[in-house]
């Protein structure tokens, strides 16, 4: 099992790099100008879509609410796996920007795309959060969604519990642009890719859902943490947990401040 494993991981592995760099010349084009920045995000879809056909991966998506692509919404996904950010081109066709971590931007050739798709942010540094997301309100502004992990990356220790409770990031941003939270959950994705150093990669069913909008319209920032707890519940209750690990309790209160 352990050989074949390794040999799927392999072939997997040969995927992903190959048809990265089949796509990369396009993509790259794609990137040179503000408004064909959503083709290089159409790619990264066709990317992500050949990868599951190619790795046999059966993909089954539920659907509680079908987004408009016209409208602008923060997205709040679950995130245990290094896949779970591509998910979520399989839930909405909405053009949207991650706020993801900078050392992905870092990386050669892939990284190069994130940092102009996308929003870097160095977790650690209370001015490179607070940058960001004024970066974020540009973006929204402009008419494109946001993808957030309310969790603050890949931060659970005991998946598919999440780790709990959120940051304040998205729903300050939500709160502040008044547009919805849709709340997102994959169950598997951490079956498939986990969240360690050196990976096996594990043929599993990619299983994920889109849940119904929380509005935010009316709301205030004192609104932040009722909004962080419907989010909770909704997210919590689409994994199939019923309880919170204390030992996942987040302490820190440490908030960002918009000045916009």
């Amino acid at each position: 099992m352990n050989l074949r494993n390794k040999l799927y991981t392999l072939w997997c592995y040969l995927v992903v790099i190959g048809t990265f760099l089949l796509l990369y010349p396009f993509i790259f084009l794609s990137l040179q100008k503000e408004s064909w920045k959503i083709f290089a995000h159409k790619l990264n879809y066709v990317w992500f879509r050949v990868f599951c056909f190619l790795a046999g991966i059966k993909i089954e998506i539920k659907r509680e609410f079908i987004p408009n692509p016209k409208e602008t919404y923060i997205f709040c996904g679950s995130h245990f796996s290094p896949i779970d950010n591509f998910t979520v081109y399989l839930l909405a066709k909405n053009f949207f920007s991650v706020i993801g971590d900078e050392a992905i931007g870092k990386l050669p050739l892939y990284g190069y795309m994130f940092r102009k798709l996308n929003i870097t942010v160095n977790r650690q540094n209370q001015n490179s959060r607070n940058a960001a997301m004024l970066k974020a309100i540009k973006v929204l502004r402009s008419g494109r969604s946001i993808l957030i992990s309310p969790e603050g990356g890949i931060a659970s220790r005991n998946p598919p519990n999440l780790y709990y409770p959120f940051q304040d990031g998205a729903f300050i941003l939500a709160i502040h642009q008044q547009i919805p939270i849709v709340p997102l959950t994959s169950t598997t994705t951490y079956q498939i890719v986990p969240d360690v150093k050196k990976p096996l990669i594990y043929r599993r069913p990619l299983k994920a859902t889109i849940h119904k909008p929380i509005e935010t319209k009316g709301m205030t920032m004192a609104d932040v943490e009722r909004l962080k707890e419907m989010t909770f519940q909704v997210m919590n209750e689409g994994l199939g947990n019923t309880t919170i690990n204390s030992k996942e309790i987040n302490l820190s209160t440490e908030k960002i401040i918009i000045h916009a």
